[in-house]
């Protein structure tokens, strides 16, 4: 009997509403074969919450939704619904209440590799390795086993947005688009390496382009406030390139490997000030009553609510869209293809 493999690439922020339209451009040729040989869908998200002078407010956050992937269970389970709790500490992996997919299947003997993905700081003992993901600190033990990180001096995992975020209203956009080439590259190189070790379960979250979409989103939307038409030859296809590149790291990654591929989201995008979710009705409001955008002006990118699925593999059913499925679902579907309960 074959072994079962499974081998999830998260893009964090990745949304149908570019992917589609750039496959029918003929621009996304790993996606649209994967797509077209598998089964793909909108992936609803979870809702964590964050506090408007001290009452609570559903918002999408990454933390809580990938909390949610790799958990199978909603916040009220699992304990993160932010990424900070209300006193202002900051979450980390001791938080989550219950076991993740990699732990549950680590413990029944199968090898795992986890690779940047949020809430698994400080990392904990697996039968395998794990590289953390975004908000572990600086100068701190980011890799299980800990010899590992020896052999990644020039990795970086957190994108530097706060040098950028200081940097408005005069932000260094091709610094920013240099910064988000370099870092997704090092991390898929590193990627490529570790994928010929011997594994059942892998895992990588690729998280740069939530935060190029929350900085570039303006630029390529012609309804948005912030469009420039001249700003917008320039950069108003940043956004859809990246998604070009990613696609061609998919492709090279899936062609190494037998695998059972789920290529996900932990939410869409869109523009900052359409939705409805707690942080752009905040907005729309500072906007009405104040005429300005007080909260996060350099950001003109925001989450929405639906992510993505695409599912290929020897395990996966050639259906073609698929509705109603939630990213809670995904743990339990993957730990079936394992034969566990």
């Amino acid at each position: 009997m074959k072994e079962k493999k499974v081998f999830v690439i998260g893009i964090d922020g990745a949304t149908f509403d570019i992917i589609k339209p750039m496959i029918a451009q003929r621009k996304l040729p790993t996606l649209k074969r994967l797509i077209e040989n598998g089964c793909s869908g909108r992936l609803k998200t979870v809702f964590g919450r964050v506090y408007f002078k001290g009452v609570p407010l559903k918002n999408i956050q990454s933390v809580t939704a990938w909390t949610s992937f790799a958990t199978g269970v909603k916040p009220n389970k699992h304990g993160i619904y932010d990424f900070v709790d209300r006193n202002g500490h900051i979450k980390t992996s001791n938080d989550i209440r219950v076991k993740t997919i990699w732990e549950i299947l680590s413990k029944v003997g199968y090898k795992v590799g986890v690779v940047n993905v949020p809430m698994t700081y400080p990392p904990r003992p697996i039968n395998g390795f794990i590289i953390t993901g975004f908000m572990t600190p600086k100068n701190s033990d980011f890799t299980y086993p800990k010899e590992l990180q020896e052999k990644l001096k020039n990795y970086i995992i957190n994108f530097p947005v706060e040098k950028y975020q200081k940097q408005y209203p005069n932000i260094d956009y091709d610094e920013f688009i240099k910064d988000a080439y370099e870092i997704e590259g090092k991390r898929a190189k590193v990627v490529y390496r570790l994928i010929k070790k011997k594994w059942n379960f892998f895992m990588i979250n690729f998280n740069v382009l939530d935060e190029l979409q929350h900085f570039f989103w303006h630029f390529m939307d012609k309804t948005h406030p912030q469009y420039n038409p001249t700003l917008a030859k320039k950069y108003g296809e940043t956004i859809p390139k990246f998604y070009e590149y990613l696609d061609k790291i998919t492709e090279r990654l899936i062609k190494r490997i037998r695998a059972n591929i789920f290529l996900i989201s932990d939410h869409g995008f869109g523009s900052k000030f359409k939705g409805y979710d707690a942080i752009t009705i905040l907005r729309k409001i500072t906007k009405i009553f104040f005429g300005i955008e007080k909260r996060n002006p350099h950001i003109t990118g925001s989450h929405k609510a639906d992510g993505i699925l695409i599912a290929n593999g020897p395990n996966i059913r050639d259906i073609g869209e698929v509705k109603d499925i939630e990213i809670i679902d995904l743990a339990p579907t993957i730990l079936k293809i394992f034969r566990l309960p």
